[in-house]
């Protein structure tokens, strides 16, 4: 007589991330929470998280403005399945990146810094802010008008920051309680000495 094969199960940290396609819903508003610490970067959007881990030792404003660069490289690889075209109700396409770091949100609104890396960072978040808002136009744009663009980054206390537990690695914290895996962005050539996709979140 044949026994059936008990279904394995997968702990929290094993579990095999979605894909984008797979976790997106169309919209035209998004909300995304990102965070750093030392040992890297984590990123919630709604129902799901992604993570980054640190290859050396960063400094912490760095890491935060980091944070900001890696969200807008994953809104680039998933605004298709992101946004739809708009609505009466929505003619304004709208992201807002949500960070804990005063000094993160500064730079990214124009504000000065010495720090050669911030600056560094900050040149290719504005490339990567153009190329996204040209892509979001495109896909929301309607017969009756041109879809126009924000992309904002506001700041939020520490304790709001549901980004705070993917950061640190801690991904069975109850604070990711009823989130979901998703894959993370790949990290671009320039930064493999500094950044990689975190084990438990890649595919």
């Amino acid at each position: 007589m044949k026994v059936k094969a008990k279904p394995t199960t997968m702990t929290r940290k094993e579990t095999k991330p979605k894909s984008i396609s797979e976790a997106a819903k169309p919209r035209t508003t998004l909300d995304i929470y990102v965070d750093a610490s030392n040992w890297g970067i984590g990123l919630v959007v709604e129902n799901y998280y992604a993570s980054w881990k640190f290859c050396a030792l960063m400094d912490i404003n760095c890491a935060e403005l980091l944070a900001i660069e890696m969200a807008l490289r994953f809104l680039l690889a998933s605004g298709a399945n992101y946004f739809k075209p708009c609505s009466p109700d929505h003619p304004t396409p709208s992201i807002t990146i949500h960070s804990d770091s005063h000094a993160a949100v500064v730079v990214f609104n124009g504000g000065k810094t010495n720090v050669k890396e911030m600056q560094e960072t900050h040149a290719r978040i504005e490339v990567l802010v153009e190329h996204l808002r040209c892509m979001i136009s495109k896909l929301c744009a309607s017969k009756e008008r041109k879809a126009e663009v924000r992309i904002e980054v506001k700041e939020i206390r520490s304790g709001e920051n549901v980004a705070d537990p993917a950061s640190k690695g801690k991904f069975c914290s109850q604070r990711l309680q009823g989130k979901q895996l998703i894959k993370a962005a790949e990290v671009p050539l320039r930064l493999v000495d500094t950044l990689q996709v975190a084990p438990s979140a890649s595919s």
